[in-house]
């Protein structure tokens, strides 16, 4: 990376020769360390802007201004009517809104490509495109025993692909709930017209990718991963706490998987989910499971080391855990949805949304 920000290692040579299958991965990379730079930048400058004030008074002003000399005797008190003391409580109110406060008017504008304080700035946007490189490029330089779904039966050509941004529309307790994740995998075929995407009850992505702006102040906190664990769960629950899913008796639990980016850094995110704990909290409901639940279940939610992508090894061994990854889901002993291979499985019967009855018409 250093060589590609010095420019002695041009993108065409790494789109030529070095890595010609990951090139827009790289460029997304780089895109990311540009706006990590700007900001680092426009930093330093925002503090250097401020001027030091200095904590040394003079002299002069601590001392206090002399009195005027007065006459002896008592000074007389002038009575100050209504009028006048009205008219001295509406300067001093128009003075003070004029003035300057401290701290709610900033010194410098906000700016949401540079704040902190808003989920639209640039890094996190350039965080989702990243993960989306990562993903497609994956699954364009693997062979399609990591990719096709080769045990289906419906004669047409099934495979995994990058799905965008969805919403998963889930009920728990009676309550729909739809969390949004940033992209994903889901799962198309192709009848010999082209790819169609095979979602037969739902908006079912077999893995989810979830991008969150880096919080500078907690960047070497090791618990700052919990922090998102909440969503998180909430999205895994959105890829198989359904029916279809939990109600099918070949199988005893369900798995799920987030691909979890911060600024240039990945994890793995993976939790296993009994199915009668699905079942059981989809419903009575998070308030009321524990005192309805049937059995006692511990969920643990793991995760992997921190891949950090501007280090060669570490992204080597990112690509590698997600080439068995990939390999996994299309095996037929993972337990993501329909990606589990058993009889009843309508993965096995595949219809073009095309025909209808032996009727083809357009739609």
């Amino acid at each position: 990376m250093a060589d590609l920000n010095s420019q002695k290692v041009l993108m065409p040579t790494v789109r030529r020769e070095l890595a010609p299958d990951f090139h827009t991965f790289y460029s997304s990379l780089l895109a990311l360390m540009a706006v990590q730079d700007s900001k680092a930048k426009a930093k330093a400058e925002s503090r250097s802007s401020i001027a030091p004030s200095s904590s040394v008074e003079t002299a002069t002003s601590r001392k206090r201004p002399p009195t005027s000399p007065t006459t002896g005797g008592k000074s007389k008190k002038t009575k100050v009517s209504e009028s006048q003391a009205s008219e001295s409580k509406t300067s001093k109110a128009t003075v003070s809104e004029t003035e300057p406060k401290t701290p709610d008017q900033p010194t410098h504008p906000i700016d949401a490509n540079w704040s902190g304080e808003t989920v639209t700035s640039q890094d996190e946007d350039n965080t989702k495109y990243l993960l989306m490189r990562l993903i497609n490029d994956s699954l364009a330089v693997l062979d399609t025993t990591c990719t096709n779904i080769s045990w289906q039966q419906s004669g047409s050509t099934v495979e995994l692909y990058y799905a965008g941004p969805k919403a998963m529309k889930f009920k728990i307790g009676g309550q729909t709930v739809s969390p949004k994740n940033d992209g994903g995998i889901g799962i198309w075929f192709n009848d010999g017209v082209g790819f169609n995407t095979w979602q037969p009850t739902g908006i079912r992505p077999v893995l989810s990718l979830e991008a969150k702006r880096r919080m500078s102040r907690k960047r070497d906190d090791p618990d700052l991963a919990y922090d998102y664990a909440g969503q998180m769960f909430c999205e895994m629950l959105g890829q198989i706490c359904h029916p279809e899913f939990y109600n099918n008796t070949e199988s005893e639990y369900q798995e799920a998987f987030i691909i979890h980016g911060s600024h240039s850094s990945v994890r793995i995110y993976y939790c296993k989910f009994p199915n009668t704990y699905l079942s059981e909290i989809a419903t009575h409901g998070m308030h009321n499971y524990l005192s309805h639940r049937t059995q006692p279940h511990t969920i643990t939610l793991r995760r992997t080391d921190k891949f950090h992508m501007l280090h060669t090894p570490e992204r080597v061994e990112l690509f590698r855990i997600l080439a068995k990854l990939f390999y996994y889901l299309v095996s037929g002993r993972s337990h993501c949805g329909y990606l589990f291979n058993y009889a009843e499985n309508p993965i096995h019967k595949i219809v073009s949304p095309l025909c209808c009855c032996g009727n083809c018409r357009d739609m």
